[in-house]
């Protein structure tokens, strides 16, 4: 890449590292209260040792659900990510502990879908950066007070490539400017809520990184951003073991 191209990437990742801090904290708060909660009860009352072992499983769990979230966020700040590659069921994991909470609190229904081919493909993790941008670009397609809003996104082996396809149900893309979306610094949103750079970021990573590429296709009442990878040294099928 150029290094305009990598000034670009460099701004989008740290747009995303804001929505991913506020993300966290917002994950961070039920299970904070449970250890607080679960402290207080053990210091006000006279707990047995099976009610202590207990009270000590519930820590555990909520401790090791904060330091997944924390694994998945030093994972994507990681900038190794063309040598760094990952199982597609992994980076789907992380990216759902991180976007999980928008979806809940924009009430929008995810449905990710990945066919069983997939399950041993490996990627480079900068696909991870993607993804994001194409849900996060997903989720602020919905007018506020819309209803039944759903996101679907899919995982799709073919012979010779991978197909990434997300579709979201929103107010959709109008034809005079399908062909702008991926320009840099080009959107349709607020200037505090868009800078125009995530699409385009997405496109250059799919192309130079992956030899891929990425085209919109909105109809009314559906976008689809679609995504095809060739396989490479960025994207390959996990050997079985013998």
């Amino acid at each position: 890449m150029n290094k305009y191209d990598d000034i670009l990437i460099k701004q989008s990742r740290f747009i995303l590292m804001g929505e991913m801090m506020a993300n966290i904290s917002h994950q961070w708060k039920q299970p904070l209260n449970t250890i607080n909660l679960v402290v207080l009860s053990a210091r006000t009352s006279d707990p047995s040792k099976e009610e202590l072992e207990k009270y000590f499983d519930i820590i555990e769990k909520n401790v090791n659900f904060l330091a997944s979230t924390i694994t998945d966020f030093t994972s994507f700040l990681e900038e190794n990510t063309c040598v760094n590659p990952k199982n597609i069921i992994d980076i789907i994991k992380e990216i759902k502990n991180i976007i999980d909470i928008q979806m809940i609190k924009n009430n929008i229904k995810l449905d990710i879908e990945i066919d069983a081919n997939c399950k041993r493909y490996l990627l480079s993790s900068s696909i991870s950066q993607v993804i994001l941008n194409l849900l996060n670009n997903a989720k602020d397609a919905f007018a506020r007070n819309a209803k039944d809003k759903k996101i679907k996104l899919k995982f799709i082996g073919k012979k010779e490539h991978l197909k990434i396809i997300c579709c979201d149900n929103g107010e959709g893309i109008k034809d005079n400017i399908k062909d702008n979306i991926f320009d840099p610094y080009f959107t349709t949103k607020n200037k505090d809520s868009g800078t125009g750079i995530g699409l385009y970021m997405s496109k250059q990573i799919i192309k130079k990184i992956f030899g891929g590429k990425i085209e919109v296709d909105s109809v009314k009442g559906e976008t689809c951003l679609k995504i095809t990878i060739p396989f490479s040294q960025n994207c390959y099928k996990e050997k079985r073991k013998k």
